[in-house]
C-alpha cells in the first residue's frame, strides 16, 4: 500500500497545487467537488475533500439517471462525512424531449 502511495503523491501534490493557484487567483469562499457517481469525480472528490476550502459535494439530478447511482453518491457522502448538496433539474426530461426532440451536446446545460 505504501508503494502505491508514492506512486500517487506527485499527482496529488499537483492536484493541490492546482486548487491553491485557482484560490489565490479567484478567492473563493468555498469549495464544492461535484461527483456525477462515477470513479473520475469520486477520485476528484476525494483529493477535494482534503483540501482547507472542501465544503461539501453537488450532486445535480438530471432526472434521467438511475436510482442506483444517487444511492451511491448518498451512501459515499454519509461513509466519509461530507456534506452534500442535490440540485433536481426543474425542467422534466420527457418535456425537452415532446418540445424539441432529444437534446444534443448545446441543450445539455438546460438539463
Amino acid at each position: 500500500m505504501l508503494a502505491k502511495s508514492r506512486k500517487l503523491q506527485p499527482f496529488l501534490d499537483e492536484s493541490f497545487h492546482l486548487l491553491n493557484l485557482a484560490g489565490e487567483r479567484y478567492r473563493p469562499s468555498r469549495l464544492f467537488a461535484l461527483l456525477s457517481g462515477g470513479y473520475d469525480s469520486l477520485c476528484c472528490t476525494h483529493v477535494a475533500a482534503r483540501h482547507p476550502l472542501f465544503s461539501g459535494v453537488l450532486h445535480i439530478n438530471t432526472g434521467i439517471g438511475i436510482e442506483q447511482t444517487r444511492h451511491f453518491v448518498r451512501d459515499t457522502c454519509k461513509t466519509y462525512n461530507w456534506p452534500l448538496v442535490e440540485y433536481r433539474s426543474p425542467i422534466r426530461y420527457e418535456e425537452i424531449i415532446f418540445a424539441g426532440g432529444f437534446p444534443g451536446p448545446p441543450l445539455h446545460t438546460m438539463v
